[in-house]
C-alpha cells in the first residue's frame, strides 16, 4: 500500500444507482476542521417528564464540504455548459445524499482493528496508536483504504490525562437550572493540543513525497486525524470475549 499523501486536493468518488460520481476539495486546513468541530450541536433540555437529546455532526459537516469542495464530475450538465462550476449556485443543486456521502468519506477514519503483526509488548512511556482512513480515489473512481497509520506518542502525563478528562465533561446551562437547555462542550481542540504535544513521530503518511517527521508532524498532519489519534490515548482497550467470560464467571 502507497502513503499517504496529504498535500494536494482531495479526490473522493462515490457510486449511486450505477453511476460514478467524482468530487474535488481544496486541502482542509485546521481552521476549517474546528469549524465544523465548533459547530457540532449536542444538547440535552428536560420537558415535563421527558428528557430531550440532541446531536447534530450533520449540518457542519455539509457546511464543511460546501467550503471545501472545488469540482464535481459526472453529472448531467445542462447543453452549452462545460463544468459544472459554470451552473449558478452549483454546490447546493447536489444532491443531499451525495454531499452528505463526501463528508463521511472526509472523516472515515477509525482505529485499526488489525494487530495481528504486533508480536512485541508495549514499551513504557511510548503509545502507539493504529488508524486506518480513506483519503482519495485512484482514476477509477476506487477509494483506497489506507492501513495502518501508526501515531507514536509520550505517554499522556496525569496534566493531560486530566485536561482531556475535564474537557469532555465541559457543559453549560443556558436558559436556567430548572429549564434550561445543557449544552456539551467538545473536546476536539484540546485532543488536537495533546497531539501535537506528544507526537513522536507516525508511520505511513508523506508530505509533498516526502517522510513527515519533525517538526512537520504537527503542521501537516491532518487535524482530524490528529484528533482521532490522540482520542486513543485515553480510551481503555477492549476485552476479548475470554477475558469477558471469566470476569462474568
Amino acid at each position: 500500500m502507497q502513503p499517504l499523501e496529504l498535500a494536494g486536493e482531495r479526490h473522493i468518488a462515490i457510486k449511486d444507482r450505477g453511476k460514478l460520481y467524482r468530487f474535488t476539495l481544496s486541502p482542509i486546513t485546521r481552521e476549517l476542521w474546528m469549524k465544523y468541530f465548533d459547530g457540532i450541536v449536542s444538547t440535552s433540555e428536560n420537558r415535563g417528564d421527558e428528557q430531550i437529546n440532541v446531536l447534530d455532526a450533520g449540518s457542519p459537516l455539509l457546511a464543511l464540504v460546501n467550503e471545501a469542495l472545488i469540482g464535481a464530475g459526472g453529472y448531467k450538465l445542462p447543453e452549452g455548459t462545460g463544468q459544472i462550476n459554470e451552473i449558478a449556485d452549483w454546490k447546493a443543486k447536489l444532491p443531499f445524499a451525495h454531499r452528505l456521502a463526501v463528508g463521511q468519506v472526509l472523516t472515515r477514519v477509525a482505529q485499526s482493528a488489525r494487530f495481528e503483526d504486533d508480536e512485541e509488548a508495549m514499551m513504557p512511556g511510548i503509545d502507539s496508536v493504529r488508524l486506518e482512513a480513506l483519503w482519495n480515489c485512484d482514476l477509477n473512481g476506487v477509494m483506497a483504504l489506507y492501513r495502518p497509520l501508526v501515531h507514536n506518542f509520550q505517554t499522556p502525563q496525569f496534566e493531560h490525562e486530566r485536561r482531556y478528562m475535564r474537557d469532555q465533561a465541559r457543559s453549560k446551562v443556558v436558559g436556567g437550572s430548572r429549564t434550561g437547555k445543557t449544552v456539551w462542550m467538545g473536546v476536539q481542540r484540546t485532543l488536537a493540543e495533546i497531539y501535537d504535544e506528544l507526537i513522536e513521530s507516525v508511520e505511513g503518511y508523506t508530505f509533498d513525497g516526502s517522510r513527515l517527521g519533525h517538526p512537520n508532524i504537527t503542521r501537516c498532519m491532518d487535524t482530524y486525524h490528529k484528533v482521532v489519534a490522540a482520542r486513543q490515548l485515553f480510551s481503555a482497550p477492549q476485552l476479548d470475549p475470554a477475558e469477558e467470560a471469566m470476569e462474568a464467571a
